[in-house]
């Protein structure tokens, strides 16, 4: 209850609880706890990966799912897509459904394959970074031992207001998955 109430004074007077800077190693802090977490009050949030498994989606997709029920933008830039015909079939249908939903935006880069991992969610008055060795995965979001780094740009109107190239170019040039879709029977499961 106390807890509640702290966090119904901060969002009126505009504090953020988060904290500035964090290693964030699945130690001490769990990256599935931190993207449940930067993802409270956010209106978009962008991810790149290199590796993407729905175990690890799952740990922080109902957030996502919030984000979205609030209007909210979702891109993903994922590095290892392989062939649709290889994923498995729970994988296919995610992508399908994030291929057709109006808010999402997923794409992959070929020839070279993206090995980034970064995760951003923006609010009205925040950039909440996290970035380092995790993938979109069950290992990279809760039973490796990883090394990242999560910082809150808070309150700095300039840094929140402003895009980062690597998705801006990207989104704007390079493949979207459904471009590598060779038959639609690969998604019927």
């Amino acid at each position: 209850m106390i807890e509640r109430l702290i966090r119904w004074l901060a969002k009126v007077f505009g504090i953020s609880l988060e904290p500035p800077f964090e290693i964030v190693d699945n130690i001490d802090i769990f990256v599935r706890d931190k993207l449940n977490s930067m993802l409270e009050d956010a209106e978009s949030f962008d991810i790149a990966t290199g590796y993407f498994q729905i175990s690890g989606w799952k740990k922080f997709a109902d957030s996502v799912d919030e984000l979205l029920k609030r209007g909210g933008k979702v891109r993903l830039l994922i590095g290892n897509i392989p062939h649709f015909c290889y994923l498995p079939p729970s994988t296919a249908k995610l992508f399908l459904y994030f291929i057709e939903h109006p808010h999402i935006e997923m794409r992959t880069i070929k020839p070279r394959m993206l090995h980034a991992k970064v995760f951003i969610s923006k609010t009205q008055n925040e950039l909440r970074l996290l970035f380092g060795s995790s993938n979109v995965t069950l290992g990279g979001v809760e039973s490796n031992i990883e090394l990242n780094i999560y910082i809150n740009c808070c309150n700095h109107l300039s840094c929140g207001q402003k895009r980062f190239p690597l998705f801006e170019l990207i989104f704007a040039l390079e493949f979207k998955p459904q471009d590598l879709i060779l038959e639609p029977w690969y998604f019927q499961v």
